[in-house]
C-alpha cells in the first residue's frame, strides 16, 4: 500500500495517506514519483524525496530539510537509512544490502548534519556505514565495501570479512575512491 501511495498519488495528499498507514510523514514533506517500500517512513519538516527512486528498506528517516534526489536505488530488507538535518543523497547512487542468510542482523546508513553523498556512488551495506556531519562524498564512482574475502594460498577456501565503515566529520572524499571493510577516517 505504501508503494502504491508513493508511486501514484499527487504530492499534496501523500503525507495524509501515509500517516493513516502508521508512518510519520510531516505535512510539508514532498515525495515524488518513486517506488518506496518501507516498514517505517519518518520525515520531518521540509524533507524531499525526488522522482524515479526505488527505495526498499526496513526504515527510512529524514530529519528537517534532508532530501533524496533522483534515480537512486536503495535496497535491503534489513537496512535502515537515517539522514540528519540537511543531510542528502544526490542522484544515481546505489545503496544495497543482501538479504539473509547472506547477511545477518540490521545494518544502517547514517548521514550526519549537512552530510552528503553527491552522485554515482555505490555503497555495500553488509555492515553499517556512517558518514559524519559536514562531510561530502563527492564526485562519482566512489565505492564503499563493508565485506570482502580472505582467500587461502591454495585451493578454493575463503573466509568473508565484514566491517563497518566510519567517515567522520568535515571530510571530503573525491571521485573514484574505494573504501574497504573496517575503514575509519
Amino acid at each position: 500500500t505504501t508503494c502504491i501511495i508513493t508511486l501514484f498519488l499527487p504530492k499534496f495528499c501523500k503525507p495524509f495517506f501515509l500517516n493513516l498507514l502508521g508512518h510519520s510523514v510531516h505535512s510539508t514533506s514532498k515525495i515524488g514519483w518513486s517506488i518506496i517500500r518501507v516498514n517505517k517512513l519518518m520525515t520531518e519538516k521540509d524533507t524531499r524525496i525526488g522522482n524515479f527512486n526505488i527505495i526498499t528498506c526496513k526504515h527510512l528517516s529524514l530529519k528537517e530539510k534532508a532530501f533524496i534526489k533522483k534515480f537512486n536505488k536503495i535496497e535491503g530488507a534489513s537496512l535502515e537509512v537515517h539522514l540528519e538535518a540537511n543531510g542528502s543523497i544526490g542522484n544515481r547512487n546505489k545503496i544495497s544490502r543482501l538479504n539473509p542468510p547472506i547477511t545477518y542482523g540490521i545494518a544502517s546508513l547514517k548521514i550526519g548534519v549537512w552530510g552528503q553523498i553527491v552522485h554515482g556512488c555505490s555503497l555495500d551495506c553488509t555492515r553499517s556505514i556512517s558518514i559524519g556531519s559536514y562531510t561530502t562524498i563527492g564526485g562519482s564512482d566512489t565505492q564503499f565495501w563493508t565485506h570482502g574475502y580472505y582467500h587461502a594460498n591454495t585451493g578454493i577456501e575463503r573466509i568473508r570479512i565484514d566491517g563497518e565503515i566510519i567517515v567522520g566529520n568535515n571530510v571530503y572524499v573525491g571521485t573514484r575512491c574505494t573504501f574497504m571493510p573496517g575503514i575509519k577516517i
